[in-house]
């Protein structure tokens, strides 16, 4: 795919120019469902050359507005936002979120806003995992004037979530809501001890959570099942499995277990959650399709620690302990 900046009757376009290699009914797609991320645009072919024009005449690339306006908590969950909104829309209608391209040069901000809008390439497509890891490193590195000192330690934790196997931005988003790490945006001293609007809903459902900063290795001590201490259903809020001082067992047969999970990729005997001293830990009871903590397989038999915000997984069902 080749682009270039051009001016049509005083409008600014980009133009993509290639061999289009999707379908060919992804274009219709976009534009019949009205789709909120992705930048307008406009289809030509010719004998010589397919080319799309995306209209930018009212935006400004996001690598320029970052450079100008810098890049703070804030700005950073709001990208985080829009990348997993963008690919959930894709997704809903049935067309590739692989073709997004995310890069600062090929992201737009429209002016006045923070709305923000991704080219959708015809031409090409990524490893979707891997583009939005580059993207978001990218941005940590070289676009981060309005992170002051306290913000130096987000950026730290950002960068570990970032590099983690199992990376997407709904899995950030879910860690940075649940508050693993100290990444609460700064607010008025009149409203310090409120929960700030741009929180999920699921931090107000489990009744927030410590905003103390945890580093690499360290843990939140915990007091047990009295104080709402969960594994909470990532895809769904209502799954909740408690954790308790004397231990549960999950599997897939209800009557049998102490919490049933109805999933056929779900052990009888699955997995094994209890406290010892305060922590918490997961232990595979030697399940086919095995247990995971941050996407990394479990050893069977062998007790692991997890820490709040930390993502497990039986076989493909997910949840993040609150």
């Amino acid at each position: 795919m080749v682009t270039e900046n051009i001016v049509i009757q005083g409008r600014n376009y980009l133009k993509a120019t290639g061999l289009r290699n999707e379908p060919g009914f992804y274009a219709r797609m976009i534009k019949e469902s009205g789709l909120t991320k992705i930048l307008d645009f406009e289809e030509f072919e010719s004998d010589d050359e397919d080319y799309m024009l995306y209209c930018t005449d009212s935006y400004i690339k996001l690598g320029e507005y970052l450079s100008g306006n810098g890049m703070g908590k804030t700005m950073f969950r709001t990208l985080l936002e829009a990348v997993n909104d963008a690919i959930r829309e894709c997704r809903e209608v049935l067309i590739e979120p692989e073709r997004l391209v995310f890069d600062p040069g090929f992201i737009f901000v429209r002016m006045g806003t923070e709305d923000i809008r991704f080219m959708y390439s015809f031409f090409d497509k990524t490893d979707l995992r891997k583009s939005m890891r580059n993207f978001f490193t990218g941005i940590l590195g070289n676009y981060y004037s309005g992170f002051n000192i306290e913000d130096e330690r987000f950026r730290e934790w950002a960068a570990r979530q970032i590099s983690r196997a199992d990376f997407t931005a709904a899995k950030m988003l879910a860690a940075w809501n649940y508050g693993k790490e100290s990444v609460k945006p700064q607010i008025a001293a009149s409203t310090e001890n409120e929960t700030p609007a741009a929180f999920s809903f699921i931090r107000n459902i489990i009744g927030g959570t410590s905003t103390k900063k945890i580093r690499e290795n360290e843990t939140i001590p915990i007091q047990g099942k009295q104080d709402g201490i969960y594994l909470t259903g990532i895809c769904s809020i209502d799954t909740k499995i408690p954790v308790a001082e004397e231990g549960i067992t999950i599997g897939r047969q209800m009557l049998k277990q102490d919490y049933g999970l109805f999933n056929s990729g779900i052990g009888k005997n699955h997995a094994r959650l209890y406290m010892m001293d305060g922590e918490v830990y997961v232990s595979d009871l030697g399940s086919r399709n095995g247990t995971y903590l941050n996407g990394e397989r479990i050893k069977k038999q062998k007790p692991e620690k997890i820490v709040r915000g930390d993502i497990v997984s039986f076989s493909d069902e997910e949840f993040i302990l609150c």
